[in-house]
C-alpha cells in the first residue's frame, strides 16, 4: 500500500465559501438588507423598494426562462 500525502491549500476554504455564497445568492441577501435599512431610515420610499424587488425578480425570471439561471 502506498501512503498518500494530503495537501491542504490554505486558500481552499475561502474559495469554497465564495462559491457557495455566490450560488446561495448572498449578493441578493446583502442588497435586500441594504434596501431595507435605507427604507427604514426613510431614504427610500416603499414604492422605490418594491420597484427594485420587482425588477430583480423579473430579471431572474427571464434568466430562468432562458435557462441561464
Amino acid at each position: 500500500m502506498s501512503e498518500e500525502t494530503l495537501y491542504l491549500d490554505p486558500y481552499q476554504p475561502a474559495q469554497i465559501a465564495r462559491r457557495v455564497a455566490s450560488m446561495g445568492g448572498v449578493e441578493v441577501f446583502t442588497s435586500n438588507n441594504l434596501l431595507a435599512m435605507a427604507w427604514a431610515s426613510q431614504l427610500l420610499s416603499t414604492r422605490q423598494v418594491l420597484r427594485n424587488w420587482l425588477l430583480v425578480a423579473g430579471v431572474y425570471w427571464l434568466a430562468y426562462l432562458r435557462g441561464t439561471a
